[in-house]
């Protein structure tokens, strides 16, 4: 978190940093601590950093606190670089199928059409589609 707090405006090494910490709640089961968790929501919207955040933020114990959760979520899918962005918005989705408020299923639904659209292939169009059926 000292590295963190001295280079926070360096974007290489906050992306670094971010993955370090994800990585390691997750596979070393390092505990989430009050610093830890103000440092991933400092870095949410930030521009270069957002995306990489994404993919741990919202498995944070901490996170269930967050108020703006869902519109959060929804926001994951546009942040660039896109292709991460997509991933990380269908990982974090899956996850919490089960918890999607009703109003937010429309996007979802609507996201999964418009990737089995613009796939290239038969079985792309077919999976895609049958997610969205899942939130119909």
């Amino acid at each position: 978190m000292a590295i963190a707090k001295k280079y926070n405006s360096n974007t290489k090494i906050n992306i670094f940093i971010i993955s370090s910490l994800g990585n390691m709640m997750e596979r070393y089961k390092l505990k989430e601590t009050k610093s830890i968790y103000e440092y991933f929501l400092s870095k949410i919207y930030e521009k270069g950093v957002s995306v990489y955040a994404s993919l741990f933020f919202t498995e944070l114990k901490n996170f269930i606190n967050y108020q703006n959760k869902w519109d959060y979520i929804m926001s994951v899918k546009d942040m660039k670089p896109s292709k991460i962005a997509e991933s990380s918005f269908e990982t974090i989705i899956q996850s919490k199928k089960n918890e999607i408020p009703e109003e937010y299923k429309v996007t979802v639904i609507n996201h999964y059409l418009k990737k089995s659209e613009n796939s290239n292939s038969e079985s792309g169009k077919s999976y895609y589609l049958d997610l969205a059926n899942e939130f119909k």
